[in-house]
């Protein structure tokens, strides 16, 4: 660190101010195009955002891999970063269901919600017909 130092090398880190201060201005519209669902369906963008307004912080939040994700993860906010759980691990959609009753039966508390897309909940939607 010293030889860098008297070379004048400093690395401003991942959150510079500068950065803080975009992510900051965007916090409320972090993805401002304009989208027109088809009729008939929603556009995922203010639903998540009222998701977010209604389920507690204090939840557990699995966002299963796919399309989906990207709304998730750009308009979810608020929550200490060990209450999200993204089950990406294996590269692959459909990881998302089994990782939401893994965490309920960890956490037996009941505070769990699924972010998930039609094809990866497909995936595994059998496995609904053994909590039954």
């Amino acid at each position: 660190m010293s030889r860098l130092k008297e070379e004048g090398i400093s690395r401003r880190g991942w959150r510079s101010n500068e950065i803080a201060a975009k992510i900051a201005t965007t916090a409320d519209n972090p993805d401002p195009k304009p989208y027109t669902p088809t009729p008939g369906t929603l556009d995922p963008r203010p639903v998540v955002k009222e998701l977010d307004a209604a389920v507690p912080k204090d939840w557990d939040i699995i966002v299963a891999g796919g399309h989906c994700f990207s709304f998730a993860m750009t308009h979810l906010g608020g929550r200490p970063a060990g209450k999200y759980h993204i089950p990406i691990d294996f590269g692959a959609i459909g990881s998302g269901l089994p990782a939401a009753i893994g965490v309920a039966a960890a956490r037996n508390n009941g505070k769990v919600m699924l972010i998930d897309g039609d094809g990866s909940l497909y995936q595994h939607i059998q496995e609904l017909e053994t909590v039954r």
